[in-house]
């Protein structure tokens, strides 16, 4: 099969059950281009030292860059180009520079293999508070659909409406919490286990906190 074929007849990313059959074709396209490291931020652009002035040498610090950018740039487009219209938002992240492999697959690493929990929320939570700033209303209806495709490719197969109204529930409880309460809710965020009732007692048990520190600041001030 040519490379032309093999990019042909992929499948898009689309929803989470592609996610391991577009891993493993990801890592096998790193291995062909011996790009591996590259994938896995092992191997960085080689820097071209200003201080070489040997033209043999130079020749092959030039050579290497250029062997990197074409390893790199057949990776970075192949990863894009498998990826489905319901997750381009995530590869567009301005955080990730254009050519940054890593920084894409690690992206996506997040979405399909972080806590199922943590993704919907995200997910949830875009949607609901979805920005239409700078957006014509042909683009926002186009945008807003997509991020509710995406919210329904992460829901499980066996959740319950009750279990999605106690996700949203944990979502809204910890997104309103006042500034005070800002360390806990970066905690919170980051234990998608915790059940409801968990997440409510350490609510309280904060606001105790609060509230004693604010004791003692009028006591000793």
């Amino acid at each position: 099969m040519t490379e032309k074929d093999l990019s042909t007849s992929r499948k898009y990313l689309n929803s989470p059950t592609d996610w391991q059959n577009y891993k493993f074709e990801v890592r096998a396209y790193s291995f062909k281009l011996n790009a591996s490291a590259i994938l896995e931020g092992a191997e960085g652009q080689p820097i071209l030292a200003s201080n070489i002035t040997d033209p043999t040498e130079k020749a092959v610090h030039k050579k290497e860059l250029t062997d990197y950018n074409e390893r790199n740039g057949s990776l970075y487009f192949y990863i894009v180009q498998g990826v489905g219209p319901n997750y381009l938002s995530t590869i567009q992240d301005t955080k990730i520079a254009a050519g940054d492999c890593k920084g894409i697959w690690d992206a996506l690493t997040a979405v399909f293999e972080g806590t199922s929990e943590l993704s919907l929320t995200n997910s949830i939570d875009k949607l609901i508070h979805f920005p239409s700033d700078g957006l014509t209303a042909v683009k926002y209806i186009a945008d807003i659909n997509i991020a509710s495709q995406q919210c329904k490719s992460l829901l499980p197969v066996n959740m319950t409406a009750a279990q999605l109204i106690d996700v949203i529930h944990k979502q809204e409880l910890i997104r309103g919490l006042p500034p005070a309460y800002n360390n806990l809710k970066t905690t919170l965020r980051g234990i998608s286990s915790l059940k409801l009732d968990d997440i409510i007692e350490r609510i309280i048990g904060e606001s105790r906190s609060i509230e004693d520190n604010n004791l003692l600041y009028q006591i000793f001030v």
